[in-house]
C-alpha cells in the first residue's frame, strides 16, 4: 500500500491523499488552500505516477479545505464516482454554488478567471453517491471496501476506513478527516470506530497537536458574559463564523441561553451563507444531537422558531438597518473575515469602542481574522478588509470553541484505535512534531509515527517506507546499517550535540534517528 499526499500534509488546506492498494487507486478528499496563489492540490502527481484514472473519490466532510477542488478533479476524471455521507452531499452543493456566485462577481469586477465552470459543478453532482454511516461499501468497480464512521466536527463528517488486498494480504487504512471527540450542541463527538480498530495505518489530523483546549462549557460561559457586558453598554457584537458548523453552534448556544433565561432576550442575526446551511440541517435530524433533534422536531428549523430573538437576515439591504439599530449579536460568514457578510459588517462594527468582534475559530496566517487577533495583541491599529484600511477601535477577543480535537484527545483516540503505524497530517508549524513527541512519550508500545510533507509518498507493507527527496534527509538513519550498541553509542551522542538538540529524547525517537523511521522492530 502506498499513500501520496497531494496536499494537506504539513499544512492546513488542500487536503487530498492518493491511496494505492494493489491495482486500485482511491483519492481521499479533494480540498483547496484558503489563501495564496497556489490553491489546488498537486494534481500533477497523479500524472507523474502514470495514472490513467482514479477509481473513486471518498470524501470525509464538506469543508472547502477538503472538498473545494472536486469540480477541477471531476473535469479530469468525469467518470470517477465520488462517495460521501448524505449531509456532506447537501452541504457541498451549497458551498460549490456559493463559490460559483463569488467567482462570477470577481470576474465581473476584476476579470479573475473562475476556478471551474458551472457545468462542472452540475456534472459533479450527478457522480456523487451518498453512503450512510457504518455501512461497508464497495468502491466503484474495485475490490476495495470503505466504511464511513461518525467523526463529530460538523454535520455528516466522517472518518473513512478503506480495506483491500495487497501482496497477498489484507490491508486496512483509516483516514480521520477532521474530528471532534467532545459532544457539540449540533453533533455528537466521535466514538472509537470499533469495527475498524487496529488498522495497519491511521492517517489523522493534528490541527491542535501542540495545544489543549479550554473546557467547552467554560468558554461558552465566558462568551455569554462578554455578550451581556457589550449589550449593557449599548454595543453590538460581530462573530465572524464558518458557515458550516460554527455558526450553527453559536446560534444554538444563544437559543439555549435565552430559553433557559440565563440571559435577557436580545436580537441575534444570522447572515451570509449561514442561512442556506441552517436550512440544510433540517433534512438530517438523525445525524444531530438529541437537543438539536428536539428543536428540529418541534420547530422544523432548529435555528429559528425556538426563540423569536434569533432571526435570518433576508437580504443584504437589511444590514444597514441592523447596524444602525439597537444592541445585538451578528453571526455572519466568512469565519476569517476574508469575504461574505462578515466583511460587510466589520468595517462599521470596528469603528466604535462600544462594539466588539469575537474570533471563535481557526484563522489562516494570511487572513484578516488573524491580523485582527494581532491588533488585539497590540501589533498595529488598522486592518485591511475588502481592499480598504479600517481603523479598529472595538474590543477583540478570541474564544476556543474549536470543532477539532486537542492534543490530549488525539493521543487518547490514537491509543484506543491502536493502529500499527500513525501518519500525522493537517497540521502547521509545531503541531505535528509536538503531537509525535507526545505519542512517543505516552505510548505503551512503539508504533512508527510519520510526518509527511505535501508531495511525499509513504509505502507500507513488506517494503520499507519511501519518501520524496524533500524529506529524505529526515528519514534516513544516521547509523548507516550499524547496530546501536556500546561501541556506536558515542556517534549518536556526538550527532545530538552537533544538532544542539534539546533533551529529553524518547527511546523510540533515538532509534528512529539511528535506524531511520520504520527501520527497527520492537
Amino acid at each position: 500500500m502506498e499513500i501520496t499526499f497531494l496536499g494537506g500534509g504539513n499544512e492546513i488546506g488542500a487536503s487530498s491523499a492518493l491511496v494505492e492498494i494493489g491495482a486500485h487507486r482511491i483519492l481521499v478528499d479533494c480540498g483547496v488552500r484558503m489563501s495564496g496563489d497556489n490553491v489546488l492540490p498537486d494534481f500533477g502527481l497523479l500524472a507523474t505516477r502514470g495514472l490513467p484514472a482514479v477509481d473513486a473519490v471518498v470524501q470525509t466532510h464538506a469543508h472547502f479545505d477538503h472538498s473545494g477542488a472536486l469540480p477541477v478533479l471531476h473535469q479530469q476524471y468525469p467518470a470517477t464516482p465520488v462517495y460521501m455521507t448524505p449531509p456532506t452531499q447537501a452541504l457541498i452543493s451549497i458551498l460549490l454554488q456559493d463559490s460559483l456566485r463569488i467567482a462570477k462577481s470577481q470576474f465581473e469586477a476584476e476579470g479573475d478567471l473562475p476556478p471551474f465552470p458551472p457545468a462542472a459543478v452540475e456534472s459533479l453532482m450527478t457522480r456523487i453517491l451518498p453512503v450512510p454511516f457504518d455501512t461497508p461499501t464497495t468502491l466503484g468497480t474495485t475490490s476495495l471496501m470503505a466504511t464511513w464512521f461518525p467523526a463529530g466536527h460538523i454535520l455528516g463528517a466522517a472518518a473513512v476506513g478503506i480495506e483491500g488486498h495487497d501482496q497477498g494480504k489484507t490491508v486496512r487504512v483509516l483516514f480521520s478527516g477532521d474530528l471532534a471527540v467532545g459532544n457539540q450542541l449540533t453533533v455528537p463527538g466521535m466514538p472509537v470506530p470499533s469495527a475498524f480498530r487496529r488498522p495497519d495505518v491511521l492517517v489523522i489530523e493534528s490541527t491542535y497537536g501542540n495545544r489543549l483546549h479550554s473546557p467547552r462549557q467554560a468558554e461558552e460561559q465566558r462568551l455569554l458574559q462578554w455578550v451581556s457586558n457589550i449589550l449593557e453598554r449599548q454595543g453590538k457584537l460581530l462573530i465572524p463564523a464558518f458557515a458550516i458548523g460554527r455558526a450553527q453552534e453559536l446560534a444554538l448556544m444563544f437559543i439555549r441561553a435565552i430559553r433557559q433565561r440565563h440571559m435577557p432576550p436580545f436580537p441575534v442575526y444570522l447572515d451570509g451563507m449561514v442561512r442556506s446551511v441552517c436550512g440544510a440541517y433540517t433534512a438530517f435530524p438523525t445525524y444531530q444531537t438529541a437537543f438539536c433533534q428536539r428543536l428540529t422536531r418541534d420547530y422544523g428549523n432548529p435555528f429559528v422558531g425556538a426563540v423569536d430573538e434569533v432571526r435570518m437576515v433576508g437580504a443584504p439591504q437589511e444590514r444597514d438597518k441592523i447596524l444602525s439599530g439597537p444592541p445585538c449579536v451578528i453571526i455572519a460568514s466568512s469565519g476569517m473575515l476574508s469575504g461574505g457578510a462578515s466583511a460587510d459588517y466589520a468595517p462599521v462594527i470596528a469603528q466604535s469602542a462600544r462594539n466588539a468582534i469575537a474570533i471563535t475559530g481557526y484563522q489562516d496566517e494570511e487572513s484578516p481574522g488573524r491580523r485582527l487577533l494581532d491588533l488585539a495583541a497590540g501589533r498595529g491599529d488598522s486592518l485591511m478588509i475588502g481592499g480598504r484600511s479600517v481603523a479598529v477601535h472595538c474590543d477583540v477577543t478570541a474564544y476556543s470553541l474549536s470543532a477539532h480535537a486537542d492534543a490530549d484527545e488525539l493521543t487518547r483516540l490514537i491509543d484506543s484505535i491502536n493502529p500499527r503505524e500513525v501518519v500525522l497530517v493537517h497540521g502547521a508549524g509545531a503541531a505535528r512534531p509536538a503531537l509525535a513527541d507526545r505519542l512517543y512519550r505516552s505510548a505503551n508500545q512503539h508504533r512508527t509515527v510519520h510526518l509527511p510533507h505535501t508531495g511525499d509518498t509513504l509505502q507500507f507493507g513488506r517494503r520499507a517506507p519511501v519518501h520524496s527527496p524533500a524529506s529524505q534527509s529526515a528519514q534516513v538513519g544516521i547509523g548507516q546499517n550499524d547496530a546501536l550498541d556500546a561501541a556506536t553509542l558515542p556517534r549518536l551522542v556526538e550527532h545530538l550535540l552537533t544538532r544542539k538538540s534539546s533533551p529529553p529524547w524518547s527511546p523510540a525517537a533515538l532509534l528512529d534517528l539511528w535506524y531511520g523511521t520504520g527501520g527497527w522492530s520492537e
